[in-house]
């Protein structure tokens, strides 16, 4: 499926070359290529494995400011898969926890690839198809007689 994907110009980041982006739940995902993706809390609005990307989840800005929301975790609640430690501190950290001191953002290289940046989220599977042509508007193929 993966291949199938590159096919269909489909790329490792979704609209870009950046891998490892935990807001891109598809098969076309480096760390998820092997029918990887995670099946959500309700498995029927996330099934996970072979699957391409689904939803337009949101950006995640690694450096501050604003920096990652750790209680928002990489779908914001869209799924309900939690908090994610993104700086490996162990406590989670984010402007919705609300208890200080633990209240503010955090700076993170959410993706491990030694940069600061935004990963950038991607739309889902049916805003990146090909633009085909409608059916309508193709060539109709006429049955021409044989000469001769």
């Amino acid at each position: 499926m993966h291949e199938l994907g590159h096919t269909l110009g489909f790329g490792h980041g979704g609209g870009d070359a950046v891998n490892y982006k935990p807001n891109y739940l598809s098969v076309m995902a480096y760390g998820l290529q092997m029918c990887g993706v995670p099946v959500g809390p309700v498995p029927a609005d996330l099934p996970g494995g072979c699957d391409y990307s689904r939803d337009d989840l949101f950006d995640l800005v690694e450096p501050l400011p604003p920096g990652p929301d750790e209680c928002q975790g990489f779908d914001a609640g869209l799924y309900g898969f939690g908090p994610a430690d993104w700086d490996g501190d162990t406590i989670v950290e984010g402007v919705t926890n609300r208890q200080p001191p633990n209240n503010a953002n955090v700076s993170a290289d959410i993706n491990g690839d030694s940069e600061f940046t935004t990963l950038l989220r991607v739309r889902r599977l049916g805003q990146h198809l090909l633009r085909l042509p409608h059916p309508g508007h193709l060539r109709r193929w006429r049955r021409r007689p044989r000469s001769g």
